[in-house]
């Protein structure tokens, strides 16, 4: 993803409203848009798991280069006195070559690319899961809710935390410690992040019976602002999960198939 676009909504005190006096779209985000944000932070685990993977990588292959190089030397010391053939010279320094070239790449820019790849992927993860487990609990015992339920039924209401909880992979939060794993992620490209969700700008949210959010009204108007009156016009861009969704007519996605990932 883009850098500098995790610009989270700062929602304080608010809760969702059934007041069809607002002009402008309210509906609860689509079950497909939010499980395919939920994707995204799935994604972004492998992309850490894999650069936790490559960060010792040249330190490993610079260990092992070692290891060979001293079994070299043992067994011509043992088997040859000591004496060294223009082929065993010429071994010796390859070993010599790589391990310089190993430690050098440990210890060089390649290691900063990985660590913030590390940083970056957790970053835009943390901001998926912190907007989307918000707006999962922004939801009543019944009718209204923020998003649509998983199979895009209804309203995904609930009537405590745990039950609106959301459990989606790339979500649901995690504690523990990175995966090392050499598997690559299947969505990130050199331009940009493939999913048919996100592949244009379009409403992120679907009428679900009487449901209604207030978080995801137009900018005009909104009661987001100046509560008590009829509202008021957002002058900012409000940009959230990391920059997935927009808010203007209504919260809107993003085309994220041509934006630079960063992420290698």
């Amino acid at each position: 993803m883009k850098k500098h676009i995790l610009v989270l909504l700062v929602v304080a005190g608010l809760t969702t409203a059934a007041n069809r006096g607002e002009t402008g779209s309210q509906d609860p985000i689509k079950a497909s848009k939010w499980k395919a944000a939920c994707g995204m932070g799935a994604e972004l685990q492998k992309v850490q798991n894999r650069a936790a993977y490559l960060l010792p990588l040249a330190a490993r292959n610079g260990a092992e280069a070692l290891k060979q190089l001293l079994k070299t030397q043992i067994y011509i010391e043992a088997t040859k006195g000591g004496e060294y053939t223009k082929l065993d010279s010429a071994v010796m320094l390859f070993y010599a070559t790589k391990i310089g070239n190993e430690f050098v790449a440990a210890t060089g820019t390649q290691i900063t690319k990985y660590a913030t790849a590390i940083a970056d992927a957790a970053r835009q993860e943390g901001a998926i899961q912190e907007y989307l487990q918000m707006m999962a609990q922004t939801a009543a015992a019944a009718t209204h809710a923020c998003l649509q339920k998983e199979d895009g039924s209804a309203a995904r209401t609930g009537s405590n935390e745990g039950q609106l909880k959301l459990q989606e992979p790339g979500c649901a939060a995690r504690t523990d410690e990175l995966q090392p794993s050499p598997e690559k992620p299947t969505k990130f490209t050199d331009t940009g992040y493939t999913d048919t969700e996100f592949n244009t700008k379009t409403t992120a949210t679907a009428l679900t019976g009487g449901a209604e959010c207030t978080l995801t009204h137009a900018q005009t108007s909104t009661r987001l602002l100046d509560a008590e009156a009829a509202g008021s016009n957002m002058a900012g861009t409000q940009r959230v999960a990391g920059g997935l969704f927009v808010l203007t007519t209504d919260l809107q996605t993003i085309d994220a198939k041509t934006l630079m990932t960063g992420s290698g």
